[in-house]
């Protein structure tokens, strides 16, 4: 069973996908496999070069903060860096498929635009992690963001009820982090409990 996990900027997808992690289920992370399909020497990062000047890569490595400053309030921008990067994404996604596609009873994939993007098709469930905005607005702040810089972010991913609408599972996370781990077994339970039901 391939469950995809979602949910928006600064809901805590990261701090879920953990909480599975730990109680041993592989997870898929395509935030790290977008940072590696840019990673110094990678022809992603070639590409990035050619198309928006070499002015975005110092040293050999991909200046983040300047990319990040470029494409959020332009979207043009981001579409030209998301044709680079999702490909290389979705590729390393069916690699690591590929190899642990044996594994039982489930993997999950953690992709922040799964529905955007149409990779629920790939999942057989999918799981949103959902927070009030005002929490996530203060989470955002503490990483040092500003409103502006937050809700331009938010802005780029469709809207936490899209998602909940599309969801089989949605976890909150508005409390503490054992309440977020608590739902987010929860959650993993009954769909591995659905999932036996219904082969029966």
């Amino acid at each position: 069973m391939v469950i995809g996990l979602t949910g928006g900027v600064g809901c805590g997808k990261s701090s879920a996908a953990d909480v599975l992690i730990a109680d041993g289920v592989p997870v898929f992370d395509a935030d790290r496999a977008a940072h590696d399909a840019v990673a110094s020497g990678s022809d992603g990062l070639q590409a990035i070069a050619e198309i928006f000047g070499p002015s975005f890569v110092r040293d050999g490595v991909l200046d983040r903060r300047a990319m990040a400053a470029k494409v959020f309030g332009d979207t043009e921008a981001r579409e030209q860096l998301n044709a680079i990067v999702h490909p290389r994404v979705f590729a390393a996604m069916q690699d690591w498929l590929k190899a642990n596609g044996h594994v039982r009873p489930a993997v999950v994939v953690m992709i922040p635009l799964l529905f955007e993007k149409g990779a629920d098709k790939w999942c057989d469930a999918t799981v949103v992690v959902a927070t009030d905005e005002a929490i996530v607005l203060d989470r955002l702040a503490d990483r040092g963001w500003s409103e502006a810089d937050a809700r331009a972010r938010m802005q780029a991913q469709w809207s936490l009820p899209r998602k909940i609408a599309l969801a089989d599972r949605v976890v909150w996370n508005n409390g503490t982090k054992q309440e977020l781990a608590a739902a987010v077994r929860e959650a993993y339970r009954s769909l591995m409990s659905e999932r036996k039901n219904s082969h029966e």
